[in-house]
């Protein structure tokens, strides 16, 4: 998959934890932001934002909702190309990666990171409900 693809895979993933497939700024986006805005300041700090983003992605990947993401489910969202950084994650080497190996790997923490700051687009280190929004926006605007 190329950069931007996958940039928007994460994107979409991200403000689907804090959006439905509705326009925003529904009393659930609202609800959904609320929910991950752990410390209750009405932003999403890195922190914030990077357990989200985990936990909803987690969630995509965990197909049959068995609480681990076995090869299977990760070539199913990677395809076969992929495979070898399925292993980086699945620290354990048990074949199954953990919601807390998903939150660990390195390289998806990369992801996390990046995609916040192109959320953060007045740099402040945190995101608004209107940040959130916005991208949200931006992702639908992308769609065939």
């Amino acid at each position: 998959m190329n950069r931007q693809l996958i940039l928007t895979l994460g994107a979409a993933v991200l403000l689907s934890a804090c959006a439905t497939s509705q326009p925003p700024a529904t009393s659930s986006t609202a609800a959904k932001f609320a929910k991950y805005d752990l410390n209750g300041d009405g932003f999403l700090n890195r922190a914030e934002f990077a357990q989200a983003v985990a936990e909803r992605r987690f969630a995509f990947y965990d197909t049959n909702k068995d609480g681990v993401i076995d090869q299977a489910e990760w070539t199913h969202v990677w395809g076969e190309d992929r495979g070898s950084s399925f292993a980086k994650v699945n620290k354990s080497r048990n074949g199954k990666i953990t919601l807390a190996e998903f939150k660990a790997g390195v390289q998806l923490q990369a992801a996390r990171g990046k995609m916040f700051d192109r959320i953060d687009k007045n740099k402040s280190g945190r995101l608004s409900l209107k940040e959130v929004e916005a991208a949200f926006d931006e992702r639908e605007q992308l769609k065939p």
